[in-house]
């Protein structure tokens, strides 16, 4: 028996399944929050050299008011010119040595109009930084000065983030495997509130990387545990639509932050706001019901039979008594799954051909959309307005896109509607390197990322139709960090830039090409019972008994 065999009688997306798609939709709000928190929490902003032996001068007694004393304190201690638009640009890096120069006397050197010695020496800044918080609020760039020689560390904890992100998809995947979808979905929730309020009141930039890696880990596991809580239960034919539903909020995930962001301009504040409001997940978890297909794949058949018949009785539908047994629960289970003597792992998904072919091509379409993504996103830079526009915008095209992705797959199909968007991200990359900066480009990359949203929501459905359960939540752990591993990468891929300006269009390219090339080798989906074994998992989408039998012909290594 596979459990899509219950669904016809239960109902492929009755009232059940639509309460529970709801409640788990807002789960991805803490991976898409914290992701990109970092925009918004190391906002770029003016800085200059402190010049703390300055500190105490009485700009009283030389007749100047307090606006005007630190103008002067900055304008005769920081190199600085005067740009064509006679605005004064001061260097941000460096200063005049005037460790042995009075206010008091730099002030006379400047109304003789006379040079002192020390003013031809410049030095970097050693005794901290100065920063403009009149363009922006608290950010961790100015309480840890991430500025200068050390702005790489803002790239760098991003990298760690991610880091994090990768360790989580690999952990918690084979935990919920392992011990169930739902404790490990609280388990989660708890990991990242604490260590998210905990990086909230760091007082040092290490401690804030090592909290917000930790807190990455848990944030991506809740993220794709849930994710497989809200799509399992679903039947064949709304599967493709509960799918992209669920990979549309996330980009409302951009809207919420960019909410809390707009009205909170202390990074601190910020994090707590967010992570204080993810603690209300607790209240969600009396309604939200452990995996059925992990119950019977565990052999755990009361509780799957109890959790039946809460989804019967909420969708008004009337089991007969011999309901469990007409569809043979227990016997059917216990006589064809012989991988119930052992817990499968990611090793079960590479022994087999079949399965370790697909595999593969999984693996290699995340890490494509991951790169194209981040790609498209550094090559475009701003849209030319503000910050939380600019966000909202992204969210609308995306948005957009996952929406026209419902109808198109059902209707296409997964694999030819995943080979459509993988090429129109390659074109409009292609065609980007040839237009110069501007609106055109811009528009170009818009196109581009509107492609690779609609490759994400199919891409996120393959490995849930064609893993089998037993390893579905490893497989899709597996394919998130390979996808992971590019996004620690991408910070890399900014050298480029320097080195040959096309060189990242080029990468996005060719790799949205090949992938969609790649992606004929998986099998269509649409309609199909999920896989519940292994072998399920290495025979699904073969046609014939006779392709099934030359499959087992196949040399054991690709």
């Amino acid at each position: 028996m596979g459990f899509d065999d219950f669904l016809p009688t239960l109902g492929e997306f009755g009232t059940y399944q639509k309460i529970i798609c709801a409640l788990v939709s807002t789960f991805k709000f803490p991976a898409v929050t914290n992701v990109l928190a970092i925009v918004f929490l190391a906002t770029p902003a003016d800085h200059w050299c402190s010049v703390s032996n300055w500190d105490t001068a009485n700009c009283t007694g030389l007749g100047l008011n307090e606006s005007d004393c630190a103008f002067y304190k900055k304008h005769l201690s920081i190199p600085h010119f005067v740009a064509d638009d006679h605005t004064i640009v001061y260097d941000q890096c460096h200063k005049y040595d005037v460790s042995q120069v009075s206010f008091s006397d730099a002030m006379s050197y400047f109304a003789e109009n006379t040079n002192q010695s020390g003013y031809h020496d410049i030095i970097s800044c050693d005794q901290g930084f100065e920063h403009d918080r009149a363009s922006s609020g608290l950010t961790i760039t100015q309480s840890f000065d991430l500025v200068c020689d050390r702005k790489y560390l803002i790239n760098l904890s991003q990298s760690l983030f991610f880091v994090g992100v990768l360790i989580g998809c690999v952990t918690f995947g084979a935990i919920a495997d392992r011990f169930g979808r739902k404790v490990t979905l609280i388990l989660c929730n708890i990991i990242f509130v604490l260590f998210g309020i905990g990086a909230a009141f760091s007082p040092n930039y290490i401690t804030f990387v090592v909290m917000r890696t930790i807190e990455a880990a848990a944030c991506f596991g809740f993220a794709l545990t849930s994710y497989v809580i809200g799509t399992e239960f679903v039947g064949p034919s709304k599967r493709a639509f509960v799918s992209v539903m669920l990979t549309a909020v996330f980009p409302l995930g951009y809207i919420l932050l960019t909410f809390y962001a707009y009205l909170i301009n202390n990074w601190r504040h910020l994090l707590l706001a967010l992570h204080l409001t993810f603690a209300l997940y607790f209240f969600f978890y009396p309604f939200i019901p452990e995996s059925v297909r992990w119950q019977i794949s565990k052999g755990r058949y009361k509780e799957a039979q109890a959790t039946v018949k809460r989804v019967a009785k909420i969708n008004k539908v009337k089991l007969t008594d011999d309901f469990f047994y007409q569809h043979n629960f227990h016997k059917k289970r216990e006589t064809t799954n012989p991988e119930r003597n052992h817990d499968p792992n990611l090793i079960d998904l590479f022994r087999t051909p079949v399965l370790r072919k697909r595999m593969i091509v999984l693996i290699i379409v995340w890490m494509t959309n991951n790169l194209i993504f981040y790609g498209l996103h550094l090559s475009t830079g701003s849209f030319g307005v503000n910050i939380y526009l600019s966000f909202l915008i992204s969210a609308v095209v995306e948005v957009v896109a996952m929406i026209i992705c419902v109808p198109v797959i059902e209707r296409v199909g997964r694999r030819y509607s995943l080979i459509a968007c993988l090429t129109i991200s390659g074109i409009a990359s292609c065609i980007a390197i040839f237009i110069p900066v501007g609106a055109a480009k811009t528009g170009v990359a818009m196109v581009g990322k509107f492609g690779i949203a609609g490759s994400w929501a199919v891409g996120l459905i393959y490995p849930f139709e064609i893993l089998p359960t037993v390893t579905r939540n490893v497989g899709i752990g597996i394919c998130s960090s390979a996808s992971r591993v590019v996004a620690i990468a991408t910070p890399l891929m900014l050298l480029l830039y320097d080195v040959w300006a096309p060189g990242p269009l080029v990468l996005q390219t060719i790799a949205a090409l090949v992938t969609a090339a790649l992606c004929l080798i998986l099998p269509e989906t649409r309609g199909k019972k999920l896989p519940e074994t292994l072998e399920d998992g290495e025979t699904f989408g073969i046609k014939t008994i006779e392709d099934r039998h030359s499959m087992e012909k196949l040399p054991t290594k690709l």
